[in-house]
């Protein structure tokens, strides 16, 4: 199965709980455990059974996804000022945790450190200070080449941002690369694990470079095209550029222009320009299994090929998937399928991963955020819901998770999971989905069988039973 990594910046959540829930199983388990405030960063260890989230004061709470337990808290950063942690990778096979934080006192956002932690001992291996600026950290692991990169903000206004190389055994810089062909600092930080292809696009001027995944040289920079949409409010974020390591090829949309370029992932080279059917907001994943490119706007689907970059289809799905800002779609490789979700209208549909040709449609409960949904390798899809906002606008009501089918989209279980949702991971090993909410007090429910989604030949390699779960209430 191919595997991306994207990161991009998010402003910090206050999230105050994390749930746990076993997705696969037909009556699901949820426990909850209590978090301090404004824990904003999750991590998850698959081999370790393992979840990191980051808290306030410089402190990373470890829990155990297997039991749902919160096994310990490691201060990775003691310093007097206030401290938050601002990112975080998993380097599975070093079993290594690497965090970012950031300072905040009367010179604020001008220090923080990297810190690599055991991830199976749980304790402070190496610190290296840096200089960085407000707001979350992309970091990133590249497993091909076992380089950890991190897009480092500008510590003031007017100064240009880095891009740090860590390696992911000694922790140690490999390189610092100053982004001054960068104008801005709104980056994007995406690796191709299967050719170890490193891409940081500047989302508001077009920007995009290519790194050396081994030892962080640039190679090649080009401004693209604009990628992102601004509103009387905001800066909106699009077109994130897709990547086809095999092929060699990096797809980027021109907002403005409502093209999408195939570059040359070598040199940078120009392949091929399809035109799509309108400009603004444009959603792109490569589908590396059928040699496709889908390109998702407003009430249209797009198919090219990845090689060449031609489009071979537009087509029109009518009144569905119109939202105009926050379309999200994603690959699922075992089923040769796309998966779009459209926030607003909290409708989610399955393509043909060959065609881009609509096969179903699902209606999600509310109210769906703006989180690409989450493929497991299994045959499902795991779908964020906030739920509906009280009368201040706040998304303080129950909230869920709504898995799907990834052949028919037909919802098989909609699981509670507190209020607030902020972020989703899937601990694929263990079957496990995790979750930070930011109002749900420490509970549970527990499942007949939570092991039910094990193939019967592999039975025998688990426990008897799951593990008992703690007393709580439910949330």
């Amino acid at each position: 199965m191919a595997r991306r990594v994207v990161c991009g910046i998010v402003g910090l959540i206050g999230l105050i709980g994390v749930t746990i829930a076993w997705r696969n199983a037909a009556t699901p388990d949820v426990r909850v455990v209590a978090l301090p405030p404004h824990s904003g960063v999750l991590a998850v260890d698959g081999q370790s059974r393992r979840a990191f989230v980051g808290g306030p004061n410089g402190r990373v709470q470890i829990f155990d996804t297997a039991a749902a337990t919160l096994l310990r808290t490691v201060a990775v950063d003691q310093s007097p000022d206030s401290v938050f942690v601002t990112g975080a990778v998993v380097a599975a096979r070093q079993a290594h945790l690497f965090v970012v934080t950031q300072h905040y006192s009367s010179n604020a956002g001008t220090r923080g450190a990297v810190v690599m932690l055991d991830a199976r001992r749980r304790r402070v291996l190496h610190t290296i200070p840096i200089a960085a600026g407000h707001g979350a950290t992309p970091v990133a692991l590249d497993a091909h080449t076992d380089r950890v990169f991190m897009v480092v903000r500008p510590p003031f206004p007017g100064r240009k941002g880095q891009l740090s190389v860590l390696d992911a055994l000694s922790g140690r810089p490999v390189r610092r690369v100053a982004l001054d062909g960068w104008p801005s600092d709104l980056y994007d930080l995406v690796i191709d694990q299967d050719t170890g292809d490193v891409f940081l696009a500047d989302t508001d001027t077009g920007v995009v470079g290519a790194f050396d995944g081994r030892d962080g040289r640039l190679l090649w920079r080009r401004r693209l095209g604009q990628v992102a949409v601004r509103t009387p409010h905001r800066l909106v974020r699009t077109g994130m550029p897709a990547v086809d390591g095999r092929r060699h090829r990096v797809f980027l949309a021109d907002v403005v222009a409502g093209t999408v370029g195939a570059y040359d992932t070598r040199d940078g080279r120009l392949v091929g320009m399809a035109r799509l059917s309108r400009a603004g907001a444009t959603t792109m994943v490569a589908n590396l299994r059928a040699g496709r490119v889908f390109a998702i706007q407003p009430g249209w689907i797009h198919v090219l090929d990845a090689t060449s970059g031609r489009l071979l289809r537009a087509i029109g799905v009518g009144p569905r998937f119109r939202s105009v800002y926050g379309l999200q779609l994603a690959i699922d490789d075992a089923s040769n399928r796309a998966i779009i979700v459209d926030p607003r209208s909290n409708e989610a549909g399955v393509l043909d991963g060959t065609t881009g040709r609509l096969l179903h449609t699902s209606v999600l409960p509310p109210i769906t955020l703006d989180m690409a949904p989450v493929t497991d390798g299994r045959g499902e899809i795991v779908v964020m819901n906030a739920g509906l906002p009280d009368r201040a606008g706040t998304l303080d009501n129950p909230a869920s998770i709504s898995v799907l089918d990834d052949a028919t989209g037909a919802i098989r279980r909609i699981i509670p999971v507190g209020r607030g949702p902020g972020e989703l991971a899937i601990d694929e090993q263990a079957g496990r989905a995790i979750v930070l909410n930011d109002a749900c007090p420490a509970g549970l429910i527990r499942s007949a069988d939570p092991w039910r989604w094990v193939p019967g030949r592999m039975r025998h390699r688990l426990p008897l039973s799951p593990p008992a779960p703690s007393r709580g209430r439910v949330c």
